[in-house]
Parts: C-alpha cells; sequence; structure tokens
C-alpha cells in the first residue's frame, strides 16, 4: 500500500512462442508436436514449467521403452521479446538394446525350450538401424501357458 492507494502488480505468465525439437530418431518430430500441444505445451498456449518437466519425463519414458537405454532429454526456456519464450527440446537417444539371451530361472514343470518357443524374435527396421524385440506369439496366450504349467 501506498498511503490511501493499494498498489496490485501483475506478473503476467509468457506465451510459447515457439518450440523447436531435435535429436529425435525413433519418433516423428510431428508426433512429438502433437503429444505435446495433447499435454497443453503449443505455440501460442501459456506456458506453463511443470507442463513441460511432464512432458520431458513422458518422452524420455517413450525413448526408454522404445530399447534406447541412457536416453537424455534437455530443455531449455529462452525468454524473449514481448513476454514470450521459446523453447528447445535436445534428445540424446542412447545405444539401442540388444537381446543377448533369454534365461528361465526356477523351470521344472516343462522343458525350458518348450518356453522358449513360444517367444519370437522380431526385427524392426527404423531410423536407427533393425532392432530385435521379443513377444510371446499369439499362439501362447495364458491358456497355453496353463496346459504347459497347471501352477500359473
Amino acid at each position: 500500500m501506498q498511503g490511501d492507494v493499494l498498489v496490485v502488480s501483475v506478473e503476467e505468465a509468457p506465451a510459447i512462442a515457439q518450440i523447436d525439437i531435435s535429436g529425435v530418431k525413433d519418433f516423428s518430430s510431428d508426433v512429438v508436436r502433437r503429444v505435446l500441444r495433447e499435454q497443453g505445451l503449443a505455440e501460442g498456449r501459456i506456458f506453463e514449467r511443470s507442463l513441460l518437466e511432464t512432458s520431458a519425463q513422458e518422452l524420455n519414458g517413450s525413448i526408454f521403452r522404445a530399447a534406447n537405454t541412457g536416453a537424455e532429454v534437455q530443455t531449455t526456456v529462452t525468454p524473449l521479446e514481448r513476454n514470450r519464450v521459446a523453447i528447445n527440446i535436445a534428445v540424446t537417444e542412447g545405444d539401442v538394446a540388444k537381446i543377448r539371451s533369454i534365461n528361465l530361472v526356477g523351470v521344472q514343470a516343462f522343458r525350458e525350450k518348450d518356453l522358449l518357443d513360444l517367444f519370437v524374435l522380431r526385427t524392426q527396421a527404423g531410423s536407427r538401424g533393425t532392432r530385435s524385440t521379443i513377444n510371446i506369439r499369439a499362439s501362447a496366450s495364458l491358456a497355453t501357458w496353463r496346459r504347459c504349467a497347471p501352477t500359473i
């Protein structure tokens, strides 16, 4: 208060002027932008740092789930004129995890080979070359597992 006058200072949250995304190889930048928009981060919207941090963590998790170990997502917020900010999202995708072997521990009710035959090794082609993923064959439903081991 200044004498009989109440002074209110308001600081307006900045608007997002631009979002730059670099280093994403396994996902399209358009897909990343769409996800960011759905989470509330888009050009023209009000900038909230907590949304940016949450989005960066989710992007890092998505990259890790795509078998990239050691992925890192760094965000930089640069203040611009007229109460705007520029956001830079720089992704460093780590090494692609490779499946060397599958070990089943405690197998007693059935042969290990029979269980291993239920797994299918698939190769996916991507922007970073091919990668192997393991899926349980569709015919290896819960019923198939129960036939092998009635205790499941």
